[in-house]
């Protein structure tokens, strides 16, 4: 039992991936933009806005894409991808230190795309004059998964009773 519901599990595991993708996809379409090949479904702020708030007023949680693909971690050529989509790429892109951790950005004042490298990007860094480029992604929730009538938390507590069973016999 133990082996066939572990089979069981992984399997359902393997989908997910998947169906988070297709999810994010989806959401994605409606308000933000995928770009290319670059992982996530990308936003422009306002100015004053972190990306916390520009994924909320999306119905979205922040994606550490924002990070990774064109922040503090990722690549100026994938800022300036993205800067290009939402057309702020009017001058040529400054990559510098800056007072936050802006990451991709375009700083309304100066009329300059930026690309902060330091300090790191975050996902709550926000300033009057800034408008960041952030990643968003669905919350965490768990898709509707089901096989043969049962639900993945239904095979969960199953998985849990088997357990439960075995540590009683054992012990």
């Amino acid at each position: 039992m133990g082996l066939a519901f572990g089979v069981i599990f992984v399997g359902l595991a393997m989908a997910l991936p998947e169906k988070a993708t297709a999810l994010l996809a989806e959401s994605c379409l409606n308000t933000g933009k995928v770009v290319g090949d670059l992982a996530g479904c990308w936003f422009l702020g306002s100015a004053g806005q972190s990306c916390t708030e520009v994924c909320a007023s999306n119905g979205l949680v922040y994606d550490d894409n924002t990070r990774t693909v064109a922040g503090s971690d990722g690549t100026m050529d994938a800022c300036m991808t993205l800067q290009s989509v939402f057309s702020v790429m009017t001058n040529p892109c400054v990559s510098e230190s800056c007072t936050g951790g802006f990451g991709c950005s375009y700083d309304t004042d100066a009329k300059t795309p930026l690309y902060c490298t330091s300090p790191p990007t975050t996902a709550d860094a926000a300033n009057g004059l800034i408008e960041r480029v952030c990643a968003c992604q669905q919350g965490v929730r768990a898709p509707a998964l089901s096989h043969a009538g049962l639900t993945l938390v239904g095979l969960s507590l199953l998985g849990a009773g088997v357990w439960l069973t075995r540590r009683r016999v054992v012990g």
